[in-house]
């Protein structure tokens, strides 16, 4: 990707949010790129890219690294910075808060998808359960995809309606369980 930049404000800005990424990357170790089609074809997993048209999922494969992991990495904490979704495509890992297990998650679940949307930190805390790899969509990076083809915008509030409907009748099953 190349960027224009007219002012050395305009630079350091865009590389200060680039950092984030380019650490990540060390600290995951990045792997080779696979083939737009593979990687758009794990994207449309996610509940958010389902429906979308597949030049918009070549888009957000084009902007989506690899990233390798060994059991015991921590993904994420709770609290810190949120900056993109990953989307587990080999490995095991753990959603905890504290000692409380929310979710063991396997191959096609992913994490950080309220992030491309809200850029929140952490809820809850990610650890490697064994070793693995993921596609990871940085949130800066689906700003952009989500610039060039606004059509998104009305798949994720598809998705986030359906979200809200789910988790009403969930407090109401709790209410009438009583």
């Amino acid at each position: 990707m190349s960027v224009r930049v007219r002012t050395r404000r305009a630079l350091v800005a865009h590389m200060t949010r680039q950092l984030p990424i380019v650490l990540a990357s060390f600290a995951w170790g990045v792997l080779h790129m696979s083939d737009a089609s593979s990687i758009a074809a794990a994207l449309r997993q996610v509940p958010l890219f389902a429906r979308l048209a597949p030049e918009v999922l070549d888009a957000l494969a084009d902007h989506t690294i690899e990233k390798q992991f060994q059991s015991g990495d921590t993904i994420a904490t709770e609290g810190s910075p949120n900056d993109g979704l990953l989307l587990l495509v080999e490995g095991e890992m753990e959603v905890r808060r504290g000692d409380r297990l929310f979710k063991v998650l396997g191959p096609g679940d992913y994490v950080g998808d309220m992030s491309l949307l809200d850029g929140a930190p952490h809820m809850v805390d990610v650890v490697a359960t064994r070793p693995g790899q993921g596609l990871f969509l940085a949130g800066y990076q689906f700003q952009v995809v989500l610039k060039n083809h606004p059509e998104v915008a009305m798949e994720i509030i598809r998705v986030l309606v359906a979200r809200i409907r789910e988790t009403v009748g969930w407090l109401e099953e709790a209410e009438a369980g009583r």
